[in-house]
């Protein structure tokens, strides 16, 4: 009997902590991350569209590096601003 009480109390502290805004769904979570990861998978798959031109026309690796490296910071910048925005 006293076990029931225990667990009926814990539910009754995640619904209302659901209710809150203080818990979500497990699956609810795997949602977001897969959205995340599937944002993350097309953002670095279009760094060679975006920069091929871009590299292949600089002779210097430094050049090269510094075209690479404003890619990689739009793009991370771009995702952490989807992400903010829950987009």
């Amino acid at each position: 009997r006293r076990r029931k009480e225990l667990a009926l109390a814990e539910i009754r502290e995640m619904e209302a902590a659901e209710k809150a805004g203080r818990m979500i769904a497990v699956d609810q979570v795997d949602a977001a991350w897969s959205d995340i990861r599937a944002k993350i998978k097309r953002a670095v798959l279009r760094i060679p569209v975006n920069c091929a031109a871009k590299v292949a026309a600089v002779s210097d690796p430094r050049e090269a590096r510094a075209v690479l490296m404003a890619e990689c910071e739009a793009i991370l910048k771009e995702l952490s601003n989807e992400i903010r925005a829950g987009a």
